[in-house]
């Protein structure tokens, strides 16, 4: 997984648009901008849902896997926003989101 700084956020953000972002530091300023700017890419490719989710102690992880097998009537894609709480998520928190956002990758049909 490739690091961004915030500077360098908006630069990625116009290129492609990542199945997965962490977003983390001690500026909380700053993570609502990130959080923000990520957001807003996503409105302008199109996902017009957003959930939003908190991994606190005891959290369920099949409610990650079933909003993102949940879709509406409309079939528009969805933003799912999975918040660590607390803010540093522990290695099963980790890799569980991985995994999730390796399996929720689009998928491309050979030209």
């Amino acid at each position: 997984m490739a690091t961004l700084r915030l500077e360098q956020l908006d630069a990625s953000l116009s290129r492609e648009l990542r199945p997965l972002y962490v977003i983390h530091g001690d500026e909380p300023l700053l993570a609502l901008e990130a959080a923000d700017a990520i957001r807003a890419r996503a409105r302008a490719s199109g996902f017009s849902e957003r959930a939003v989710l908190a991994a606190e102690r005891g959290f369920d992880w099949g409610e990650l896997g079933a909003s993102g097998a949940s879709r509406s009537l409309f079939g528009d894609k969805k933003l799912i926003e999975l918040r660590f709480l607390p803010a540093s998520p522990d290695p099963t928190a980790r890799r569980r989101s991985k995994r999730f956002a390796e399996g929720s990758r689009p998928t491309r049909s050979p030209s």
